[in-house]
């Protein structure tokens, strides 16, 4: 489950809109391998290789987050891509994967958001940057207003919350 937001010109003649998400959804175990695959294969950043190298048995968070623009207030999502290593109870974390039996996920490896915080403790975050200008991101837990103005046509834009899966 995830929580979301659709971002929405308040000009009646724009027709701008987009939309942010952050958490999982049912396709997240295979998102998960792909980013995995990705980042051991030195796709996303060296941070990640050297990773991977000195950590075999460390995850990656493959979950989207929404990131704002320090310097422009841009919004985006994307994923997390947090690297995590195993907490020394090595013997507590599971050797199969676990989902929903309404998700055909069986015989594919993952980890879950909650098994993160039991079995896995924060190596290193992931930076982010922003697309529009480059300039740092940070988190954006929730939207309460949106200070970006349009990029259509500079009105003001709206946030409306969701929930997806």
């Amino acid at each position: 489950m995830g929580m979301g937001y659709d971002i929405i010109c308040t000009n009646p003649k724009c027709r701008y809109h987009t939309s942010l998400y952050s958490g999982s959804g049912f396709r997240y175990p295979d998102v998960y391998n792909e980013i995995l695959q990705k980042a051991k294969d030195g796709l996303i950043s060296d941070a990640h290789t050297q990773f991977f190298i000195e950590h075999p048995n460390g995850i990656v968070n493959a979950e989207d987050k929404i990131y704002e623009c320090q310097e422009c207030a841009h919004l985006f999502s994307e994923p997390s891509l947090d690297m995590y290593i195993p907490k020394e109870i090595e013997e507590d974390i599971p050797s199969e994967a676990k989902w929903s039996i309404a998700f055909p996920a069986d015989g594919t490896d993952y980890v879950t958001s909650s098994e993160w915080s039991y079995h896995y403790k924060l190596f290193k975050r992931h930076p982010h940057f922003c697309p529009n200008c480059g300039g740092k991101a940070k988190v954006k837990r929730k939207i309460e207003r949106v200070t970006e103005k349009c990029p259509l046509c500079g009105s003001t834009l709206q946030a409306v919350s969701m929930l997806w899966d």
